[in-house]
C-alpha cells in the first residue's frame, strides 16, 4: 500500500457574533464567512472544523479540502474520489502544499446542522440484517450520546472531501503524479463538540436602541444617564411550541 496522507486529528471552533474573524485564520476562512455574511447569513450559523493532517509520502504532496454548503444528496458521495466539480460561492476549497512528513491544521468554515430531534433517535444502521436488540446495560445517557455523534459525524462525511496529488514535475520520482482521496471517515466527534456544531434550538437575540430609535452597534459606547430600549427576539426551532418568560434583571456593578 502507497502512503499517503492521514487524518491525526480534529476539533470544532464556535463561532458567534463577537467573534474575532482575525484569530481564526486571514487568509483561508474570514472571506468565505465575510461573504456569507454578507448573503444574509448569521455568524452563528457556522463553526470552524479544525483538522490535522500529516503527509506520510517520501515526496511534497498537494493538498485539497472542499466542503459543500448543504450536505450531497448523492448516496455514493462518501465512497466517491477526486475533487467535487464545479463548486458554487456558497462552498468552500482550500489548497495547500505538505513536504514529507509534515503536518498542517487546516481550518474549515461549516454550516452548523440543524437535525430533528427524531431524527437523532433513529437506531445506527447494522451491517448486519438482524433485529435490533436494546441495548440493557450502556446507561441511557451514553447511548444517546453514541446516537448523535454518529449521525453528525455522517452529516459531515455528506459535506467533506479531502484529495491529495503528488505533483507530476516532482524529480527523480516514480510516484509523480500520483493521486488519491484522503479517508476523513476516522473522524472522532466528543460531547463537546457536539454541542458547537448542533444549531441552537432556542435562540434568544438582543438588540439595543437609543432614544431616536437608532440601532446601538457598539456597546461600549452607551452612555451613563441615558434612556436606551432592549429588543428581544426568540426562535423556537423545535417542531412543538415552548412557553417562559423573559425577565429583565438590572445588574450594578
Amino acid at each position: 500500500v502507497y502512503p499517503s496522507v492521514d487524518l491525526a486529528g480534529c476539533d470544532i471552533i464556535p463561532v458567534g457574533p463577537n467573534t474575532s474573524l482575525s484569530m481564526i485564520n486571514d487568509n483561508i476562512c474570514v472571506p468565505y464567512l465575510k461573504n456569507m455574511e454578507s448573503n444574509g447569513h448569521e455568524l452563528s450559523d457556522f463553526c470552524i472544523l479544525a483538522l490535522d493532517f500529516m503527509n506520510m509520502c517520501p515526496e511534497e504532496v498537494e493538498v485539497k479540502l472542499q466542503t459543500l454548503h448543504e450536505s450531497s444528496t448523492d448516496p455514493k458521495f462518501q465512497q466517491g474520489s477526486g475533487s467535487i466539480e464545479n463548486l458554487t460561492e456558497h462552498e468552500f476549497e482550500y489548497t495547500t502544499v505538505l513536504s514529507t512528513r509534515q503536518n498542517v491544521r487546516i481550518f474549515v468554515p461549516i454550516k452548523r446542522i440543524d437535525f430533528d430531534e427524531n431524527y437523532l433517535l433513529k437506531n445506527i444502521p447494522s451491517l448486519r440484517n438482524r433485529q435490533f436488540v436494546k441495548d440493557y446495560k450502556t446507561p441511557e445517557a451514553e447511548q444517546q450520546y453514541i446516537r448523535q455523534s454518529f449521525w453528525y459525524r455522517d452529516e459531515l462525511l455528506k459535506r467533506l472531501r479531502a484529495t491529495w496529488k503528488i505533483s507530476d514535475k516532482a524529480k527523480n520520482s516514480i510516484s509523480a503524479g500520483r493521486s488519491g482521496t484522503i479517508d476523513i471517515r476516522g473522524l472522532k466527534l466528543s460531547s463537546k463538540m457536539l454541542n458547537i456544531i448542533e444549531i441552537d434550538k432556542i435562540v434568544v437575540s438582543l438588540e439595543v436602541y437609543d432614544d431616536q430609535d437608532r440601532k446601538v452597534d457598539d456597546l461600549t459606547q452607551i452612555k451613563l444617564s441615558s434612556m436606551y430600549f432592549i429588543k428581544v427576539t426568540i426562535t423556537n426551532r423545535y417542531s412543538y411550541p415552548v412557553f417562559g418568560m423573559v425577565r429583565h434583571v438590572i445588574v450594578c456593578k
